[in-house]
């Protein structure tokens, strides 16, 4: 299996809370692609899909540290969905807008990150722990690396994992949930042009 590492954003400067995460989380993603790099098992198979450039040089880091590297960019790949051919799971690194896109098209899909500093939302709570039931979401890269070199280390045993119904609720569950204003949007939506008629 062909894996591809979807890095979220690194930055040196908080921008704005609607793009990306703090500055320190960077140094923390790095260390988590790090750890899952030393692992020649998951290094050899795997590319690395950077995020944009602000300026913190995790590129220039990582192609010194480790040699063969695949990597990707924006500039070479710009559209996301060109990377699936040759990858058969994405490890995302964030919770963001492209992880949603993995799911919508029912790509297999794994989310690492720090739970410190990266906290789910209390809201969703149940959301984020049925991921980690089901092995979507992990906290640990050696819980990670023995999932990836164990239990789905062939295309078979990949493909059994995703389209279990255990994972397939999960991952359906969170786009329910998180990709929703609300439980009633068809009625929310009938109401405003309701109001809108009658203006």
């Amino acid at each position: 299996n062909n894996i591809i590492f979807i890095l979220g954003s690194f930055r040196k400067f908080f921008f704005s809370s609607y793009e990306g995460q703090l500055p320190d989380y960077s140094f923390k993603q790095l260390k988590i692609i790090t750890d899952l790099l030393n692992e020649e098992s998951i290094k050899s198979k795997s590319t690395i899909r950077f995020h944009k450039n602000f300026g913190f040089k995790e590129k220039d880091y990582l192609i010194s540290k480790f040699s063969n590297l695949n990597i990707s960019t924006r500039e070479d790949v710009p559209f996301f969905y060109d990377l699936l051919e040759k990858h058969t799971l994405k490890i995302f690194f964030s919770d963001y807008t492209a992880n949603m896109q993995s799911f919508i098209i029912n790509h297999p899909s794994i989310f690492i990150w720090d739970k410190k500093l990266l906290k789910p939302n209390q809201r969703y709570i149940q959301v984020y722990i049925e991921l980690e039931r089901s092995n979507i979401l992990f906290f640990s890269t050696k819980k990670l690396k023995k999932f990836i070199n164990e239990e789905i280390n062939t295309y078979k045993k990949l493909n059994n994992w995703w389209k279990s119904k255990e994972v397939q609720n999960a991952k359906n569950n969170y786009l329910s949930i998180l990709c929703r204003q609300n439980k009633d949007f068809q009625g929310n939506l009938v109401n405003q042009l309701n109001k809108i008629s009658k203006t």
